[in-house]
């Protein structure tokens, strides 16, 4: 797959292609996908594109037709491929940040292959996220899919209490925290960990309070220092979540 393919995401992509196979000539009305592909992105005559949902993704080859018959999608199939989840699976509980902090934390996550993003309620976060913030954040989850060829995008949970979240039953749960073991002590067992699940925590702004490290180390919690300095909520979802796909990305030979 060319590394500079644009992806759009087409939530009915699975019934709108049937039983359609490669080669096929695929073809429905999307005014506003249209406007984007053609208007926007600047899509060429037999210039190729993927179109996907979380079930499924597909390649096509822009067709002729596409351009003289305005907001038709017009492309031939040249691959179509059942998508599959980055592993090992993550969990992520994401504390309840402030907006901005809040949607760049979750883009990452989405980038990076979490298959489920738990708001959570601290001591030190915010307290909800409304319906139209929930909406938000889907939308900036799948832009995040689009840029980086992920093409599931995480299933956000609605926000709970930490004490709920850290409930939930999973092979390992690891905690990002200044005061954690070195990183390195876990690497090994996360290369070979391709069939687990993780659950994975981080602090709001301020750290959590020594209650909630109590209740993480209650729950099976161990905890894990990223780097010798503090950082903020969101800086630390970037480096775990990058060093954690980083140790189990494919090798491939240099070109």
């Amino acid at each position: 797959m060319n590394k500079h393919t644009f992806a759009c995401y087409q939530e009915n992509l699975t019934e709108l292609l049937g039983q359609l196979r490669e080669q096929n000539l695929f073809e429905f009305k999307d005014p506003s996908l249209w406007n984007r592909l053609v208007k926007i992105l600047r899509i060429k005559p037999q210039e190729h594109f993927i179109l996907f949902n979380t079930y499924i993704h597909v390649e096509l080859i822009a067709h002729e037709k596409m351009f003289s018959e305005k907001r038709t999608i017009v492309g031939a199939i040249f691959k179509k491929i059942i998508n599959v989840p980055v592993a090992p699976t993550l969990t992520l509980l994401l504390p309840v940040l402030k907006k901005e902090a809040l949607e760049y934390a979750s883009y990452v996550a989405a980038q990076m292959g979490v298959q489920e993003i738990v708001p959570v309620i601290t001591e030190k976060s915010g307290s909800k996220i409304t319906d139209k913030e929930q909406s938000r954040l889907q939308k900036v989850m799948i832009s995040a899919c689009e840029q980086s060829k992920n093409f599931i995008p995480p299933t956000l949970l609605k926000a709970q209490p930490l004490s709920q979240a850290i409930q939930q039953s999973n092979d390992y749960k690891i905690c990002f925290d200044e005061h954690g073991n070195h990183l390195s002590l876990f690497v090994d067992t996360f290369k070979q960990a391709s069939n687990k699940t993780f659950l994975i925590a981080l602090g709001p702004e301020g750290g959590f309070v020594e209650l909630e490290k109590k209740s993480l180390h209650t729950a099976g919690f161990t905890f894990y220092a990223l780097t010798p300095t503090i950082l903020r909520s969101r800086e630390a979802v970037t480096v775990g979540l990058g060093i954690l796909r980083g140790i189990t990305a494919p090798q491939r030979s240099a070109s």
